[in-house]
């Protein structure tokens, strides 16, 4: 699948919802684990940069953005959770959240929580390498 790094979604719902249900769909024959930033405004557009410098071409890690949250419930409603990780705030909205290759939400990186650094956007990277 050609995915660009970072992959930002279309502003219009439903081709946002459309082209994440697509990279959803393909992320395991892809064997990508994605980090999906959420929300606009420049600390949004601050963590896009970092993870996309910390991801590369997106080859074995890609980025995400969602910059209208609201957008992508249906699908993320349905996604999984890892054991003791919450479902991501879409309406504040939550920073970001990570997700493995067979779509299960692996960490969520909180509003509350400051702005990460690249530690803590490689922690919630690594979070959604395994499988649990």
């Amino acid at each position: 699948m050609d995915f660009a790094n970072p992959e930002i979604l279309p502003s219009g719902n439903a081709k946002a919802l459309k082209r994440f249900n697509f990279i959803l769909n393909n992320q395991n024959v892809d064997e990508r684990t994605l980090l999906v930033v959420l929300g606009e405004g420049p600390e949004a557009q601050q963590l896009v940069n970092d993870a996309v410098a910390l991801t590369g071409d997106g080859t074995l890690r890609g980025v995400v953005w969602a910059q209208k949250p609201d957008a992508i419930r249906p699908r993320v409603i349905t996604l999984t959770l890892c054991p003791n990780v919450s479902r991501p705030d879409l309406g504040t909205p939550d920073r970001a959240f990570s997700l493995t290759q067979k779509n299960k939400i692996a960490d969520v990186i909180k509003q509350t929580e400051p702005q990460p650094d690249s530690a803590g956007i490689l922690l919630s990277l690594s979070r959604a390498g395994g499988s649990c």
